[in-house]
């Protein structure tokens, strides 16, 4: 969906988060997928820091409990927060996921793909295609 709404809306949530599981379970070699559903936020505590996940327990539909997420992900300025224009852009009107890949080697180059390790750029990037570019996307 690319109507200029708010990423943080209920809907958009869980586009998103339907989007990133669809990468994670069938783009081949898939390791680590960060989004604003995943990521990880350091907070400083009276003990040094500790590791929040905004939407751990899952996505509200309430919507004063979403816009208090949305607060605590977009707090600061892009100098003060790392992940303003970098995984959501300042006006939260867009935002990334970042897939990291497996290297291309082991069992599953071997018994999915025959060892044609030249292909997998395009056999990665065609599956991308084809979720991104699917109905529900």
């Amino acid at each position: 969906m690319q109507d200029g709404s708010d990423v943080f809306s209920e809907e958009m949530l869980n586009v998103i988060d339907r989007l990133g599981m669809r990468l994670r379970n069938k783009i081949p070699f898939a390791d680590r997928l960060t989004s604003i559903i995943d990521v990880d936020i350091p907070v400083g505590n009276e003990e040094g820091f500790e590791v929040v996940k905004p939407f751990e327990r899952g996505i509200p539909s309430d919507p004063e409990e979403l816009k208090a997420k949305r607060d605590f992900i977009m707090r600061g300025t892009e100098k003060t927060n790392s992940l303003i224009n970098s995984l959501v852009s300042d006006d939260g009107k867009e935002t990334w996921l970042n897939l990291s890949l497996l290297p291309f080697e082991g069992e599953l180059l071997e018994t999915e793909f025959e060892g044609d390790i030249e292909d997998m750029p395009l056999i990665v990037g065609y599956k991308f295609m084809d979720i991104i570019e699917s109905p529900e996307f």
